[in-house]
């Protein structure tokens, strides 16, 4: 990746929300790699498990606790799906955050 490429990454997170979230770049960008699961996002960033969560639902539709809604970001990079056998979940790519990587919009 160019370093072309990451200004336009980031270009493009930036005009897509209020806050830039330099965690959730992360996040995305380590998801690219593969599917991950939380605990390997914890020790790939250095971050608590609560400040990956906040990071990860900037990039990913949630259920809102207080008013019963699905909250969808305007990016919606990485989905979340359940790991069989287990608790946790796998964190991987949307399309549109394939394409975002690759050079394609997907705003």
């Amino acid at each position: 990746m160019s370093s072309i490429d990451l200004i336009r990454i980031v270009q493009t997170f930036r005009k897509s929300s209020v806050v830039f979230n330099a965690l959730a770049l992360e996040v995305v960008l380590h998801c690219s790699t593969g599917d991950k699961t939380m605990a390997e996002l914890v020790l790939l960033t250095g971050s608590t498990n609560g400040s990956l969560t906040h990071a990860v639902r900037s990039v990913m539709p949630y259920a809102s606790s207080t008013d019963a809604k699905i909250i969808r970001p305007t990016l919606h990079l990485l989905m979340r799906r359940k790991m069989k056998g287990a608790r946790g979940y796998r964190y991987k790519l949307t399309r549109a955050g394939r394409e975002l990587l690759q050079g394609v919009s997907a705003a």
